[in-house]
């Protein structure tokens, strides 16, 4: 193989870009290889999504070595041309603090810390020091619909919920920005693809009913 060659393959789209272990929420963990197409894929879908710009100032608490802090945040923020605190552990006082230092217009966090936050401030009997947030996002797992408006209330901004898989390189369907739909309780659209749930036999379901999740990418 030429030296030429060996490039072309390193800086391919379909090129290995990074080696993940899923969260193992419904089996054991598995190791899932995404490629560079799949990870700027997947920052593109949060853009659209959550329509980042340059302008946007990204807070999460979410750790890096899984999807949603890494590409879901991190990349997409980076990749929108924008900016991003990443924080090193999470308190309910240091995230409070870190919202009023860096004034964020979006966070992203899981439902177990955005509920953190709603304890924290319901403890204080106070509110967070901040109305840059034009929105705020919650993923990893489903979020409670009572949460919901407690937090948006807090924030004074809308709350998205998503869905996605680390073999998805994170977000594959998103509720949307006002004046867009939002269920709370859904995972919202299907965002850059097409989703069906189908039977074990490949047929699509009606709505309402239980299987598996396929998807395709149009190209």
């Amino acid at each position: 193989m030429q030296r030429s060659d060996r490039l072309m393959t390193l800086t391919s789209g379909e090129a290995p870009a990074v080696l993940m272990r899923t969260s193992g929420t419904t089996a054991q963990p598995k190791l899932v290889g995404l490629t560079h197409a799949n990870v700027l894929a997947a920052t593109d879908t949060m853009q659209v999504a959550f329509e980042l710009t340059e302008s946007d100032i990204c807070l999460t608490p979410m750790p890096l070595h899984h999807v949603h802090g890494l590409i879901a945040a991190a990349l997409s923020a980076l990749s929108a041309g924008s900016s991003i605190h990443c924080c090193e552990t999470f308190s309910p006082r240091s995230f409070d603090q870190a919202l009023r230092d860096y004034a964020p217009t979006w966070l992203t966090a899981a439902p177990a810390l955005h509920i953190a936050m709603s304890d924290y401030y319901a403890g204080k009997k106070s509110r967070p020091s901040i109305r840059t947030l034009r929105c705020f996002r919650s993923s990893s797992a489903p979020l409670p619909p009572a949460s919901i408006a407690r937090l948006e209330e807090l924030y004074a901004a809308p709350l998205l919920e998503t869905y996605g898989l680390t073999e998805t390189a994170s977000t594959l369907c998103s509720n949307r920005l006002p004046p867009g739909k939002r269920k709370p309780g859904s995972v919202g659209q299907a965002i850059c693809a097409d989703l069906k749930i189908v039977d074990p036999e490949g047929r699509e379901l009606s709505a309402g009913q239980d299987g598996e999740v396929i998807l395709k990418v149009p190209v």
